[in-house]
């Protein structure tokens, strides 16, 4: 996607802003024999993904030497190159999108004897090579891979729009085959689209068609529009002028529905933003001031002029393009300002943003015992109108998901995702997985601290054993982080007893009901039960025993109304009765949705705030249950009235997630 200064005049009370962006007039390019056609996808491709970020380098068109010729500059205007050094005008400049290549029309001298074509050269003026070989071409701009140049010509005597590959291996193709005049093509930032504008002696309409030149579209029929580009999020920017709308500088969707006014200077930032070096998002122009020759601006409110001029020389300066995957130039806007206040004064801020509607996350790992997961993340995606699908991993990963949550109960399921997981990380598909710790590449955990959740209810239950005492443990499984926690807390009270425990799976579960009820009647002299599963199970099986409830030994009160239910039944049998809930909320898979949006969006995840064993872990608060906060938890779930147990609940705030873990 090229980005150009739009030709927009802006009268403001002491000076005027010319939004050049003009192009020399297009003439021709011959469509050839084509013995092959240019592959173009119609469909959203995968994004183009970079090693590092690449700089925002500008390239631009300067007369400043008396003919037009090629520069490129830094960021901030420092060190200005001349690329192309030749006698002949060299204009047009187009980035590719990793920053290595630029393409350029040109009318020098050739094997054709002249003539205006367009070129490619290395990032650095070298290597100068030319593309098309028929006459008068104009206007190139990249496919977002980079593997292909549309551009405009007359190849028929009047102007057509034309696709090449960047390589020059076969014809052009034809894309428009219209009557009309076809110019200034601009492809959309995620390959699938091609937006122009068509018409006669300047009345100029906006029309969009599929990247292989199928189903052509018409936007607007007033005949009153200048320049088209892309927005970063794929909407449409136009100069247009809009009456019904009221709008100079319009945004639409693509297919040219909600129209709204883009506002003027300074707002081109949340559509077609440029970032500093200091990763400031602001607007690149090219225009006139005070009648002045043309320079390249920077303009943001952050510059105390609100104009800072890159170029300054008496030359024309116009035409500046950057690559489009530079900076954060990955990521998309939701178009929107957001509102926040502070000190009671509004202000508008901008979020780099993917329109939701181009994003598809699957959920994998369904379980209908966990059935609040599910809900909770189908929550995240009916606020954000993400469009949601489950399945097993594999079938998300045929179906071209963006993300995939992934839910786990144990940690062997993870470790049976492996050829799953490795396959969604070669199509770039991240995977986050629920309540378990990831070791895999390409994945990020999301869940509580399975150590914090275990030394939460084990310090509270060891002092309530007076730090001695028989006391039973049940870790069903091996390798469970919780067995660490358990040797830390024993060793730092060395006077529990421990008369028994369980470090199984347990395949059915009753057993572990019925073997409480054993313990009961084997250790007469047990102060406390602790696991960290079916915690209601334990509850069953001191039903089952003999004692009384006044007489059982501590365990932990699940977190979920039935354990609730039952805590507030012994306080009313005993009012000095005490338990704690340590919540392990089903809301990571809302918060986990956030998460990967924000990823999706151009977010980078903060690496200093992952966790886990392998640093892979995003975090959430773990909320604690006691006698003191016991009736307002209870009344979170007091009402339910479902056949499973409700459990205990926490989502994070979507500003929440983005301040924990994601960079600003």
């Amino acid at each position: 996607m090229k980005k150009k200064s739009l030709s927009i005049l802006i009268i403001l009370c002491i000076f005027s802003l010319i939004f050049t962006g003009c192009t020399p007039a297009v003439t021709a390019e011959p469509s050839g024999n084509n013995t092959e056609s240019v592959a173009v996808a119609t469909e959203l491709p995968a994004p183009t993904a970079t090693a590092e970020p690449i700089p925002c380098m500008i390239a631009f068109d300067s007369d400043r030497d008396k003919n037009r010729e090629i520069y490129v500059m830094n960021p901030d205007g420092k060190d200005p190159v001349n690329l192309t050094n030749n006698p002949a005008d060299d204009f047009g400049p187009a980035w590719s999108p990793n920053g290595q290549e630029i393409a350029f029309v040109s009318n020098r001298e050739n094997e054709q004897g002249g003539g205006q074509y367009i070129y490619i050269m290395n990032a650095d003026g070298s290597d100068v090579r030319q593309l098309t070989t028929g006459n008068n071409s104009d206007h190139p701009d990249w496919s977002h891979d980079g593997s292909a140049i549309v551009f405009s010509s007359d190849a028929n005597g009047n102007n057509e729009i034309y696709v090449i590959k960047a390589d020059g291996g076969v014809e052009p193709t034809n894309l428009t085959n219209s009557d009309a005049q076809d110019i200034q093509p601009t492809w959309s930032p995620d390959g699938s689209k091609i937006a122009w504008l068509s018409g006669s002696d300047g009345n100029w309409d906006i029309f969009v068609m599929y990247a292989d030149g199928s189903n052509m579209k018409q936007l607007t029929d007033n005949g009153k529009v200048s320049d088209v580009a892309w927005t970063i999020d794929n909407q449409i920017f136009a100069y247009w002028e809009n009456q019904e709308i009221g709008c100079f500088n319009c945004v639409m969707d693509a297919d040219g529905s909600n129209v709204i006014d883009a506002g003027g200077k300074g707002e081109m930032q949340r559509y077609i933003p440029f970032w500093t070096l200091n990763g400031d998002r602001v607007e690149l122009v090219s225009i006139s001031l005070n009648d002045s020759d043309e320079e390249i601006y920077l303009v943001s409110d952050i510059y105390p002029d609100l104009f800072l001029n890159l170029t300054n020389n008496p030359g024309n300066d116009r035409n500046p393009d950057w690559p489009a995957n530079c900076g954060l130039g990955n990521t998309v806007t939701n178009s929107q300002p957001q509102e926040t206040e502070n000190n009671g004064v509004a202000e508008t801020e901008t979020q780099p943003l993917k329109d939701p509607k181009d994003i598809i996350i699957g959920y994998g790992g369904d379980d209908q015992w966990e059935p609040q997961k599910k809900e909770d993340f189908q929550k995240a995606c009916s606020e954000l109108g993400i469009q949601c699908v489950v399945g097993d991993m594999n079938q998300l990963i045929e179906q071209g998901v963006d993300a995939i949550i992934q839910n786990s109960n144990y940690q062997w399921t993870v470790d049976g995702l492996f050829t799953d997981v490795q396959n969604a990380k070669d199509k770039g598909i991240p995977v986050f997985i629920l309540d378990n710790d990831s070791y895999f590449d390409g994945t990020y955990s999301i869940s509580i601290d399975q150590k914090e959740w275990a030394t939460i209810s084990l310090e509270w239950m060891a002092e309530k054993m007076g730090g001695e005492g028989d006391f039973i443990y049940v870790i069903p499984g091996e390798n469970n982080p919780h067995s660490v926690v358990m040797e830390e807390i024993l060793a730092k009270y060395p006077g529990i007893n421990v008369v028994d425990s369980r470090i199984e799976k347990y395949d059915a579960h009753e057993q572990l009901q019925s073997d409480v009820t054993s313990f009961i009647t084997a250790y007469p002299d047990l102060k406390a039960i602790w696991t960290d599963s079916q915690l209601t199970r334990v509850v069953w099986g001191l039903k089952d025993s003999s004692i009384s409830s006044d007489e059982w030994p501590l365990f932990i009160c699940d977190a979920s109304k039935e354990g609730l239910d039952t805590w507030v039944l012994l306080l009313n049998k005993n009012p000095d009765y005490e338990c704690i809930s340590v919540i392990n909320p089903p809301g990571i898979a809302y918060d986990a949705v956030y998460a990967a949006y924000y990823l999706l969006s151009g977010y980078e995840i903060n690496e200093s705030v992952l966790g886990g064993e392998n640093g892979k872990m995003l975090l959430v608060n773990i909320p604690v249950v006691t006698n003191e906060n016991l009736q307002e938890w209870w009344a979170t779930v007091e009402g339910e009235d479902v056949e499973w147990s409700v459990l205990l609940d926490q989502l994070m705030t979507p500003e929440q997630i983005k301040e924990a873990w994601f960079l600003d």
